[in-house]
């Protein structure tokens, strides 16, 4: 039996139970999670099922066309990035197989965690409010801004940063003079600017109420002056529109779900840790590919039999 953890960003990943277990389907896995962000249980369609606004007509994403397919791949890469996608593993024999496993799972939550570290014998060591000391022989983390947050804030070693990118996500809040009858969508500003800065806005619409993602430079996340004029920049785009609507620009949304995988920091590579992508908007096809490289990694470094 492998004794495993599981740092989810969200409640989201919990779906995704039956998944972890299938990878020590030959061992058995007793599972637990840590789930960061307990306050945003919103539910996003696959990336490639969702609806693109681009001049008047609104279409998913896998619709055939050159402005679709062509953003879909730009925003893919700030959702997945190619570092968890582009390996050897994938040309291995032993493939991931799903089963269904209807086992009890353990939750905690961030406010639970005392500390996380390697301790001795190659331990994860995980300490607990009120709960002591537990063990574990693997650690999963999902890659998120939030997670990696947590991570350094109790003193979790394994974290390094990467080369800085030039855009990160952030979420700004509206309120709405009129509901959306919509579901979640992305609106482009111009096609025939190819950048997602200041162009491509993500609409999460909640009643009266709005949440936009955007891509701003890394340099700015911190800088208030700017956020406060790029929100009301961003609000002047979607009232051109959608001009039906009149928005109030409410700041940023601090405990927002995050949107993509963490672009600007990783984990240090570990036999025992396994890092992989957000899975918010994974269709069944990536998650596939996903765990299809967990897989082989975990097959080699425990020694599990395809």
């Amino acid at each position: 039996m492998v004794n495993t953890l599981v740092l989810a960003s969200s409640a989201h990943t919990l779906k995704y139970d039956s998944y972890f277990r299938s990878i020590f389907r030959s061992q058995g896995a007793e599972l637990t999670y840590i789930v960061i962000n307990s306050h945003q249980p919103a539910e996003f369609e696959s990336l490639e099922d969702q609806h693109l606004l681009a001049g008047p007509v609104m279409t998913q994403f896998k619709a055939k066309t050159k402005i679709n397919q062509w953003f879909l791949k730009k925003i893919s890469n700030y959702i997945y990035p190619n570092r968890f996608l582009k390996e050897s593993w994938l040309h291995k024999k032993a493939k991931f197989i799903l089963q269904n496993y209807s086992y009890p799972t353990e939750v905690f939550y961030a406010k639970d965690v005392l500390d996380l570290k390697i301790g001795a014998k190659k331990k994860i060591t995980l300490e607990l409010q009120k709960q002591g000391v537990r063990l574990f022989d693997h650690l999963f983390i999902e890659s998120s801004v939030g997670n990696m947050k947590f991570l350094q804030s109790v003193g979790f070693d394994h974290v390094e940063q990467q080369k800085s990118d030039d855009l990160v996500w952030q979420c700004f809040k509206y309120t709405c003079s009129h509901g959306l009858a919509l579901h979640d969508f992305w609106l482009l500003d111009s096609s025939h600017y190819d950048s997602l800065f200041d162009n491509l806005f993500f609409v999460q619409v909640f009643e009266g109420v709005i949440h936009v993602w955007a891509v701003i430079p890394d340099h700015q996340k911190m800088n208030s002056q700017f956020l406060i004029e790029f929100q009301n920049r961003v609000k002047s785009k979607i009232e051109k529109r959608l001009q039906f609507l009149t928005l109030s620009s409410e700041g940023i949304v601090e405990g927002a779900v995050d949107l993509g995988s963490s672009l600007n920091k990783k984990i240090k590579s570990h036999k025992f840790i396994t890092e992989f992508p957000n899975l918010q908007m994974c269709s069944v096809e990536k998650l596939q590919d996903v765990f299809d490289i967990v897989q082989g990694k975990i097959n080699k470094h425990h020694k599990i039999k395809g």
